[in-house]
């Protein structure tokens, strides 16, 4: 079949329309466009989108030549695209545009093609494609980022500044990613200045826990946000403030969080607990000094010895301390977060006696109690570089089981406010740290350091 030069005309003019107005970049689509073939010939032909289980192809019918655009995936095309196309091609006559379901054309402004979410709440980002690779950064429910390929079960990823490998099994990709894709999207702050401090509280009284640099990204939560703080996500999850004068706020997704970044926040906040508790001893010390009252010995003639011993005493004391068990207010947990926590003192301190696991199961608690690592039991545990034993199986298998009796007992009796470590917020084994470098008061509990 011949075509006049009248046809040859439409055809490169309709040709040329659909190239601006479906392949250019400034519509984004929601996956990969399916094999579209376009034809203009004398007659009626039929642009028709739908569900076609069959090749995606252009067919001709012998009696009068028609050809078929068939768009399999049409949900995956922008509406305001084609109906520009329809409106242009119908006006020259020479195509007519229908389509089995309108509903169909609903569109998203983002492509994914070629894209990922991340499903899970949390997820790490490793060098190599190896569960004993380096993790080099860590994603978070609703991250998005590139896919550069894939390797067995592993799928190799960019997202922020960070490069590396994850799990296939915990990310979306493609047309999957994009029916979720509007409820992940959010608000981003991008930092506009060298470094910005980020604040417990909206104030410039409140402390710094953060320093953000240039084009560093956060989520924002709008809900307590105003016109001169944005309240952000911190790499661990966590929330700060930050003055809107130095940041630029745009809708999008969350990205990759580096490794130095969350390393960063940790020493930032292990700085930030060390002055409180100098401040809290230095507090009670005075108050103590305050309190005690002394008297004049009687027996004057034995003092010197007295002296001499106490001295003696004084040289080789340390700051070990005795901790009596106290009772502080019960922490009400649902069943979930009760297995959580023994699951922890399970995996971190299974072979310890009761006392060195309830001490455990009250350095979680204290922690919460600051609200530096989270405000919920799961994000105390799983905050980044703390409780390690979160990746083992013996952890994995407890939480649907406690563990043992032991943990579940020390468990119980922490949430129920017994504490035998008073304030203590960490712990390491004897073995692994030098007691003479710890600064403020410790206790050791059979083979654990609580510090």
């Amino acid at each position: 079949m011949k075509l006049n030069s009248s046809n040859k005309y439409r055809m490169n003019r309709a040709g040329l329309f659909l190239r601006k107005n479906v392949f250019s970049g400034r519509f984004f689509v929601r996956n990969t466009i399916i094999a579209l073939i376009f034809a203009t010939v004398v007659g009626t032909p039929i642009i028709v989108l739908g569900n076609n289980t069959g090749d995606k192809q252009a067919t001709v019918e012998a009696s009068e030549p028609v050809y078929e655009i068939n768009i399999s995936e049409a949900d995956m095309i922008d509406e305001n695209s084609l109906t520009v196309i329809k409106s242009r091609i119908d006006a020259e006559a020479s195509v007519k545009l229908s389509s089995k379901s309108e509903t169909l054309l609903a569109g998203t402004e983002f492509d994914f093609n070629g894209k990922f979410i991340t499903k899970v709440s949390s997820l790490n980002i490793r060098e190599n494609a190896d569960e004993n690779s380096e993790i080099v950064g860590r994603l978070f429910e609703g991250a998005y980022g590139t896919i550069l390929g894939e390797e067995g079960e592993w799928t190799k990823i960019s997202s922020g500044t960070v490069t590396g490998y994850v799990k296939t099994e915990y990310i979306l990709k493609d047309k999957e990613a994009v029916k979720i894709a509007n409820d992940y999207k959010v608000k981003i702050a991008t930092v506009s200045e060298a470094e910005v401090r980020v604040r417990e509280e909206g104030s410039t009284d409140s402390d710094v826990i953060y320093y953000a640099t240039l084009n560093e990204a956060f989520p924002v939560n709008a809900d307590l946000t105003n016109d001169q703080w944005i309240n952000i996500r911190l790499a661990d999850s966590t929330y700060g403030y930050i003055s809107s004068e130095f940041v630029s706020v745009k809708e999008g997704f969350a990205e990759a969080i580096p490794v130095s970044r969350l390393e960063d926040l940790d020493r930032i906040k292990e700085d930030n607990l060390r002055e409180k508790v100098k401040e809290e001893e230095a507090s009670n010390s005075e108050n103590s000094d305050n309190d005690s009252s002394y008297s004049e010995s009687e027996n004057t003639s034995s003092s010197d010895n007295s002296s001499s011993s106490d001295k003696s005493s004084s040289s080789s004391s340390s700051n070990e301390v005795s901790q009596d068990t106290t009772t502080e207010e019960a922490v009400n947990v649902d069943v979930s977060d009760r297995y959580l926590l023994a699951a922890i003192v399970y995996a971190e301190s299974g072979g310890e006696p009761y006392e060195g696991q309830l001490a455990v199961a009250n350095v979680v608690l204290n922690r919460l109690r600051t609200g530096y690592y989270g405000n919920t039991l799961s994000d105390v545990i799983y905050a980044p570089y703390q409780f390690s034993a979160t990746s083992t199986s013996a952890f994995q298998n407890a939480l649907t089981t406690g563990g043992s009796s032991t943990s579940l007992a020390a468990a119980d009796a922490a949430l129920a406010g017994t504490n035998n470590i008073g304030s203590l917020k960490n712990f390491r084994p004897t073995w692994y740290i030098d007691v003479s470098t710890i600064e403020g008061s410790y206790t050791i509990i059979n083979n654990h350091v609580f510090f």
